[in-house]
């Protein structure tokens, strides 16, 4: 993966104005500044591709159903930026989805519990009649 997938042009040009102001306005601080740019560099370069989706996003008017998980780098490799962290789903629709498993499952378990003592019922049945049977042949 290249890094031009990683900064974002905006963040660079202004971090490149950052550095010829310092630069031409106090070139003595130039030398403590310089590591905080650099350091700098990724993270505003996601807050800027952020914005730039939010804006497209809100541009097209239509939500995807997943746009809240951010995408993992197609090439294999460390993460760039932080490109390969999961968002996940809000609590409250994971919430909800657990909690829709658990009925079906309750529903599940219901319906095994009823067969099981149907077949219960009729083994015992069965059996009962078999000793009323021997019962008679002896």
């Amino acid at each position: 993966m290249t890094l031009k997938h990683c900064f974002n042009w905006k963040v660079l040009a202004g971090v490149g104005v950052a550095v010829l102001g310092v630069l031409l306005l106090s070139p003595g601080l130039f030398a403590r500044v310089l590591p905080w740019l650099i350091v700098a560099v990724c993270p505003l370069s996601m807050v800027a591709m952020m914005v730039g989706m939010g804006a497209m996003k809100m541009k097209d008017g239509v939500e995807r159903p997943d746009d809240h998980v951010a995408q993992a780098p197609p090439v294999a490799g460390l993460p760039c930026c932080g490109s390969a962290l999961f968002v996940r789903p809000p609590v409250r629709d994971r919430v909800a989805e657990l909690k829709a498993q658990l009925a079906d499952l309750a529903a599940e378990q219901q319906r095994i519990a009823q067969e099981v003592a149907r077949l219960e019922g009729e083994r015992d049945a069965s059996e009962t009649e078999e000793e009323a049977n021997t019962e008679v042949h002896a």
